[in-house]
C-alpha cells in the first residue's frame, strides 16, 4: 500500500490597490496585504521535494490572485465610506468564519456528553446534556451567524462591536500617494514579498 504526503505552502505578499470611491466619486489608495495558499501531494519519499516547489508555485499563483481579486475593508479618506464590494466580502468572510466555528464548539460538547454516556449509567443526564448543549450551541451558532451575514459599517452595523479606530488601516487620497510616489517614500511596483 502507497503512503500519500501532502504538503501544504503560505506565501504572503502585499501591493497598492487603488480603489475608486462609489459614494463620493473620488479615488484612494491602500496597501492591501494577502496570504496566498497552496498545496500538492506526493508518494512516501517519492517526489516530495517537486510537490514542495508545486505548492510554493500555488501559493504565488494564489497570492497574486487575491492581490488582483480581493481587498481590505478600508474607508475612503474623503467620505469615510466603505465600498460595497468591501463590506459584501468581509461579510462574508465574517459569517463563514461564525458558521465554522459555531459548528466546532457545538459539536464539542455533544461529543463529550456523548462518550460520558458510555460510561455513567444513568444514561438520561449525559443524553440532556447532549441535548442542551446541542441546543444551545446551534442557537448561538446561528445568531453570531446573522449578526456577520447583517455586517454593514457604513450603516453602523457591526458583528458585535465597532473596531477601535486605532486599528482600521488608513487610506492615502489620489494626491497624497502620488505625492509619496514621487518624492520616493513609497514604490508602486506591483505585488511584494512580505
Amino acid at each position: 500500500m502507497l503512503h500519500a504526503d501532502a504538503h501544504g505552502a503560505y506565501e504572503r505578499g502585499a501591493a497598492w490597490r487603488r480603489q475608486p470611491c462609489e459614494h463620493c466619486g473620488g479615488e484612494y489608495f491602500y496597501f492591501n496585504e494577502q496570504l496566498g495558499y497552496g498545496e500538492a501531494a506526493s508518494i512516501m519519499f517519492i517526489g516530495s521535494v517537486e510537490a514542495k516547489h508545486a505548492a510554493a508555485r500555488e501559493a504565488s499563483g494564489d497570492l497574486l490572485f487575491r492581490l488582483k481579486h480581493f481587498g481590505q475593508l478600508v474607508r475612503c479618506p474623503d467620505c469615510g465610506k466603505f465600498q460595497a464590494a468591501m463590506i459584501a466580502q468581509a461579510r462574508q468572510e465574517l459569517a463563514s468564519r461564525a458558521l465554522r466555528r459555531g459548528i466546532a464548539w457545538t459539536l464539542l460538547p455533544v461529543f463529550g456528553f456523548a462518550i460520558s454516556a458510555m460510561f455513567i449509567k444513568a444514561v438520561e443526564w449525559p443524553m440532556l446534556g447532549m441535548f442542551v448543549s446541542g441546543l444551545l450551541g446551534g442557537v448561538a451558532t446561528l445568531s453570531i451567524w446573522y449578526l456577520a451575514r447583517s455586517f454593514d459599517p457604513n450603516q453602523d452595523r457591526y458583528l458585535i462591536w465597532r473596531p477601535d479606530k486605532e486599528t482600521e488601516q488608513k487610506a492615502l487620497t489620489r494626491k497624497a500617494f502620488e505625492f509619496l510616489v514621487a518624492e520616493g517614500a513609497i514604490q508602486d511596483d506591483g505585488p511584494t514579498a512580505l
